[in-house]
């Protein structure tokens, strides 16, 4: 992006849901450089809230502290206005948050069903052999529901396509209790049939009146499925535009790298 170009940040519309992440100051250092500088922003109940940026600006770093996997060193993330330390990824499950993470979680050695339960509560209770068969079901049921292509739910999911590895991956984030699900470039390496199931997936969350936060550098994607659109440069949020005419102009330019302010 070019040197101090910024973009007015959108206000919330009259009537606009409540946030249901709030990130007010966030700071996250490492030796040498800042990867996150004072980020302010919120994800709101029933929409898709893409994070958009070059490599380098920041949208890992802050991914990876909204999942738990670090921390950050200033400032403050609030879930429905109330201050939560995201400590572990077992503590954004607890509070609602699921990731959808650019390269799959999943272990290729483990059956779908051993997948899709993977680092939930059941893997931590005593009488864990007690509820295999509703895990086994609830699985199915996945199976199922997500279009997952295979004859058995105990089939490794080593053996399974990519766009079927994707859907065990969607099947075990996206859940009823899910409060905000954050998709680090859920398409990414799809055919054209999985591009389309994922971004339907996405949408369908965000209706059901979860905040979604997307990390995309798809333009046909971000124009289709985002309500707002937040452009990081430097570790900071240059602004936030709404997905309207002026928008897409201004989001196509800074794609391109077009762009002159």
């Amino acid at each position: 992006m070019p040197d101090g170009q910024t973009f007015p940040a959108a206000a919330a519309p009259v009537g606009a849901p409540p946030p249901i992440v709030t990130l007010q100051g966030v700071t996250k250092r490492y030796p040498g450089i800042v990867a996150n500088d004072s980020i302010d922003m919120e994800i709101r109940a029933g929409e898709v809230h893409v994070l958009l940026g070059e490599n380098g600006a920041g949208k890992s770093t802050l991914v990876s502290m909204l999942s738990g996997l670090q921390q950050p060193d200033e400032g403050r993330i609030l879930i429905d206005g109330i201050e939560r330390p995201i400590a572990s990824p077992a503590v954004a499950l607890e509070i609602g948050i699921s990731t959808v993470f650019q390269h799959s979680m999943l272990v290729p050695s483990l059956t779908l069903v051993e997948n899709a339960t993977l680092g939930r509560p059941w893997w931590r209770r005593p009488d864990r052999a007690g509820t295999a068969a509703a895990i086994r079901a609830n699985a199915e049921e996945k199976r199922r529901g997500f279009d997952i292509r295979t004859p058995s739910v105990e089939t490794p999911v080593g053996k399974l396509s990519g766009g079927n590895i994707q859907k065990v991956l969607l099947a075990r984030e996206l859940t009823g209790t899910t409060r905000a699900v954050i998709f680090n470039k859920p398409t990414y390496g799809l055919d054209l049939a999985n591009i389309a199931a994922t971004r339907a997936r996405i949408r369908e969350t965000a209706e059901r009146g979860a905040a979604v936060l997307l990390i995309s550098t798809e333009l046909d994607e971000i124009l289709e499925l985002s309500h707002r659109v937040a452009v990081m440069d430097q570790g900071r949020i240059a602004g936030i535009v709404p997905n309207d005419d002026a928008a897409r102009r201004r989001i196509g330019e800074l794609m391109s790298g077009v762009s002159r302010g």
